[in-house]
C-alpha cells in the first residue's frame, strides 16, 4: 500500500516534468518612440534573457528527472512512506 502511494507520487512528478514548457520564444516587438529606448539595446538585452531562461528551463527539467529517478529508486527500496517523506524522517 505504501509503495501505491510513492509511485502515485512519482507519477504526479513525472506528469509536472512533461507538461513544464522549458522554451521561450522571443517574438516581443517594441513600438518605436521620439526619444525612446534604443531598439538595439533592448533587443540584445531581450536576447540575453532569452539565453539565461532557456538554460535555466533545461537545468530544471534535468533535475527534475533526476529527482524522478531517485524517488523510484527509493520507492522500488521502499525508503519511501505513503506520505513521500524517507521513513527515517517521520519522527522529526
Amino acid at each position: 500500500m505504501e509503495q501505491d502511494s510513492s509511485a502515485a507520487s512519482v507519477q504526479s512528478l513525472e506528469e509536472a516534468a512533461k507538461s513544464a514548457g522549458s522554451a521561450f520564444e522571443n517574438n516581443i516587438e517594441f513600438d518605436t518612440r521620439f526619444r525612446g529606448f534604443d531598439r538595439e539595446q533592448v533587443a540584445d538585452y531581450i536576447h540575453a534573457l532569452t539565453v539565461d531562461y532557456n538554460r535555466i528551463c533545461k537545468e530544471n527539467d534535468r533535475l527534475m528527472q533526476e529527482n524522478i529517478g531517485l524517488c523510484k529508486a527509493l520507492v522500488k527500496l521502499g525508503r519511501v512512506s505513503g506520505n513521500g517523506m524517507a521513513k527515517e524522517n517521520q519522527g522529526l
